[in-house]
């Protein structure tokens, strides 16, 4: 599932700053992708990071 980086800071403690920073450098690995897509979990259109 897609989840954008909103979603992510409103399920976790973190500020969204921190979310960014990590998506950002998961989204440059062979594991994730980031782009733009619709989140899982608000159905908005936003950028996303899923698995691969």
């Amino acid at each position: 599932m897609a989840v954008c980086d909103s979603c992510i800071v409103d399920a976790v403690n973190v500020t969204p700053a921190q979310v960014a920073q990590i998506t950002g450098a998961l989204g440059t690995t062979s594991d994730f992708e980031r782009d733009k897509g619709v989140c899982g979990s608000c159905s908005q259109s936003k950028t996303v990071i899923r698995a691969k």
